[in-house]
C-alpha cells in the first residue's frame, strides 16, 4: 500500500523538466516489438528487483517461478488498456501494476 501510494503521488505532481528517463509512450513501443533501445523484459525485472532493493519487499511478490515475460505481460496489458497513463513515468506505471497483479499476502 505504501508503494502504490508513493507511485500515486509521483505520478501527481509532473515536473516541468520530466526527470525521468522513461515514459510509458516509450516503454508500450517495446510492448509492440519497437527496436527503441528498451526492453520491457529486462526492464520490469529491473522495477521488481529495485522495488525489494529499496524496502518495498512487502508491495510487490512475484512468484518463484514468474518468468519476465509475464512481467512484461502484466505491464504490456496496463499500458494497452489505459493509453492516457502513457505520459506517465514508466517506472511509477510499471511499480502500481506490479504490486496490483502480484499483490503479497496479508499475515
Amino acid at each position: 500500500m505504501k508503494l502504490k501510494i508513493a507511485a500515486l503521488v509521483l505520478c501527481a505532481f509532473p515536473t516541468a523538466a520530466n526527470a525521468f528517463f522513461l515514459d510509458g509512450n516509450m516503454l508500450y513501443q517495446s510492448c509492440q516489438g519497437a527496436d527503441n533501445g528498451v526492453d520491457v523484459y529486462n526492464y520490469a525485472m529491473g522495477v521488481s528487483d529495485t522495488s525489494k532493493a529499496l524496502g518495498f519487499g512487502d508491495a510487490i511478490c512475484v512468484p518463484p517461478n514468474a518468468t519476465s515475460g509475464q512481467l512484461a505481460d502484466v505491464i504490456c496489458r496496463t499500458l494497452s488498456g489505459l493509453p492516457e497513463i502513457r505520459h506517465r513515468e514508466a517506472a511509477s506505471i510499471a511499480l502500481v501494476t506490479l504490486a496490483d497483479s502480484f499483490p503479497c499476502q496479508s499475515e
